[in-house]
């Protein structure tokens, strides 16, 4: 899976939950941003690394998904606590099942999925985690 499917494939979830996304030509350091209430997702189509675009939409996706309290500033950190860190928890969930399926399971690691969505390291944990939990089921 490379960026562009995963890009592809989280708009197609996202339509499938009756949430809205618009690519916005915005300066290259704002972040993305949401409103869960309105279902409704705020990427930047000039963000300065394209590479973190999947895990951003999946971040954002990830609010919505969680009903986070949209009083608080929500976009994308990566952080491991309170509602940032369960949006990328969310996130990394919904990256990894295409993810994940795309794989033989011997040719699955944490290193190839942080690399491939161009996480930050301090999410390692959190992918470890969760492929084993997927690979439990």
């Amino acid at each position: 899976m490379n960026n562009n499917t995963a890009v592809t494939y989280l708009l197609n979830l996202a339509l499938q939950h009756n949430i809205g996304v618009e690519f916005m030509d915005l300066s290259p350091s704002t972040p993305p941003a949401t409103s869960v209430s309105q279902r409704l997702i705020a990427m930047n189509a000039n963000w300065h690394n394209r590479d973190d675009i999947p895990m951003q939409l999946a971040h954002e996706i990830g609010h919505i998904f969680n009903k986070d309290d949209e009083r608080s500033c929500l976009y994308f950190s990566p952080t491991k606590n309170g509602i940032e860190g369960k949006a990328n928890q969310t996130a990394i969930a919904l990256l990894l099942k295409p993810y994940l399926e795309s794989k033989e399971k011997e040719d699955v690691s944490s290193a190839d999925f942080i690399t491939t969505f161009h996480l930050p390291i301090a999410l390692e944990d959190m992918v470890v985690k969760q492929i084993a939990d997927f690979y439990k089921r």
